[in-house]
């Protein structure tokens, strides 16, 4: 019987530790994509402040942009 009691509470340790890992690791993600909305936010708020007619010219020349920083990528050259 003692031997059954380990396993079991070792298995319930394991169980916790998972458990607190996952939560864990959701609440990195959801601060991580907070951060991100926000830079987001603070890069649209500074090409919002662009005349509209330039950045549509840029969007119909070809030219690819880099969707974080909104510069030319190399992809497109």
């Amino acid at each position: 019987m003692g031997q059954q009691k380990i396993s079991t509470g070792i298995v319930v340790f394991i169980l916790v530790v998972l458990i607190l890992a996952i939560v864990v690791g959701i609440y990195v993600l959801y601060v991580m994509l907070k951060r991100r909305k926000a830079a987001a936010a603070k890069a649209s708020a500074q090409v919002s402040r662009t005349p509209s007619r330039r950045s549509t010219q840029r969007r119909e020349s070809g030219v690819e942009f880099d969707n974080i920083t909104h510069l030319p990528s190399r992809r497109g050259v």
